[in-house]
């Protein structure tokens, strides 16, 4: 259990009763965990997430839920993080109809812990992110993907690097990405030979399976998981 030694010290700093918590009179406190993961759907945005602790704080004198996410790395500015507590922040908002509050990170590497702002143009951002992958997800096809990044500057780290450059290099026409993203994904690749980038028709033959196996689920389940998004939680 590495990370046990961490959450305690964190508990035992900022949970009242804590060996070691200090309130100080603080505008801000914690008065308890209101719950641990907890999943919350929010179908008039159509998001759903699972909140690692939710905390009940009291703020300048009025009581909140607040997120607290748990990250097994190292702290450092990660716009992934803080999206995803912004959206926590959103969704037990429109939950238990309170105001749009903080949220917090707690990296159990260091112990570090991180205060992120619900910012109105970052949360606009996000959603507009979300609407896009919705829409694709919607209409999603083997030549019917979205376009590639014009900057690779967040590609480098990203789990589906590999797969995403072999495809514009080997499936996709050169002008569909801009010349930055096409340089990035032919130094992804240059670790395969020309024979490599060859086997293309074998890639496609098995993503174009792939993708026939999920519509064919998804026109088996019929539209009774889209439907479940319309209805409220008591029709549910």
């Amino acid at each position: 259990m590495p990370y046990a030694d961490v959450i305690m010290n964190w508990i035992q700093e900022n949970i009242p009763g804590g060996t070691s918590y200090h309130s100080n009179n603080a505008s801000c406190f914690i008065q308890k965990v209101h719950d641990i993961e907890e999943n919350i759907w929010v179908p008039q945005l159509g998001i759903k997430g699972k909140v690692d602790v939710t905390l009940k704080v009291k703020s300048d004198g009025k009581t909140r839920l607040r997120p607290l996410e748990l990250k097994t790395g190292k702290s450092g500015p990660s716009s992934e993080h803080a999206a995803q507590v912004m959206l926590y922040n959103l969704m037990l908002s429109s939950r238990y109809k309170q105001t749009l509050g903080n949220g917090s990170l707690l990296y159990l590497k260091d112990g570090v812990t991180r205060e992120v702002r619900s910012r109105a143009l970052e949360l606009k951002g996000i959603m507009n992110q979300r609407n896009n992958l919705a829409f694709y997800l919607s209409r999603l096809k083997f030549d019917l993907l979205p376009e590639p990044r014009t900057d690779p500057r967040f590609c480098g780290k990203c789990d589906q690097a590999l797969v995403c450059s072999f495809y514009q290099v080997a499936i996709e026409p050169p002008d569909r990405s801009s010349k930055l993203m096409y340089n990035f994904a032919k130094a992804n690749m240059g670790h395969l030979s020309e024979s490599h980038l060859e086997v293309s028709a074998y890639f496609k033959k098995w993503m174009r399976w792939i993708f026939y196996e999920w519509a064919e689920d998804k026109a088996r389940k019929g539209s009774k998981l889209e439907d479940l998004w319309r209805k409220t939680p008591e029709e549910r």
